[in-house]
């Protein structure tokens, strides 16, 4: 089966992200069994994310959602001045919302994100939050040190989270 990765960097395989090196992700445990193509990129948007969907055919799609905050990085200028304008009226959230629920009508696609703003807010998003073995609740629930493979998860948590994507894409 071919699966497609898009997101941000909770599905990038082979980047550096908070000065370490990606070494073990969730997507290496797919590629076991699948063929996998990884287009996702650190700090993209959910509009830059759907915008990663590639014209090639595939038997499945996976996006990671950003945080609905995150503006579109291909707009920012050097000083950023368009980021903080984007940022101080949100607009940008409007377009993440919109494009989150555009990649949850893709074909054949699965739709998740760990982030929390995201609990509930469709049945056709996977709220997957892997709270003890993720880097974001770590930060925010000063949880115990831990060590991170990749993907801003721990080796259990991208374990976990490759075995949640194989029964969610045994069920297309």
């Amino acid at each position: 089966m071919k699966l497609v990765i898009i997101g941000d960097s909770y599905s990038t395989q082979r980047t550096v992200i908070n000065d370490k090196y990606t070494n073990f992700t969730w997507i290496h445990c797919l590629e076991e069994e699948h063929e996998v193509e990884c287009l996702a990129v650190p700090g993209a948007s959910n509009v830059e994310t759907l915008n990663q969907v590639p014209d090639s055919d595939w038997d499945c799609i996976i996006a990671s959602l950003s945080p609905l905050d995150r503006a579109d990085g291909k707009l920012f200028d050097q000083d950023q001045t368009e980021y903080y304008h984007q940022r101080k009226d949100r607009r940008h959230v409007k377009a993440n919302i919109s494009a989150a629920y555009k990649l949850t009508r893709l074909d054949r696609s699965i739709v998740w994100s760990s982030l929390p703003q995201y609990e509930g807010i469709s049945d056709k998003i996977h709220y997957i939050p892997l709270i003890d073995e993720n880097e974001y609740y770590r930060l925010k629930y000063n949880l115990r040190e831990l060590s991170y493979t990749g993907c801003h998860l721990t080796k259990k948590g991208n374990q976990t989270l490759a075995e949640i994507m194989k029964r969610l894409i045994a069920k297309l």
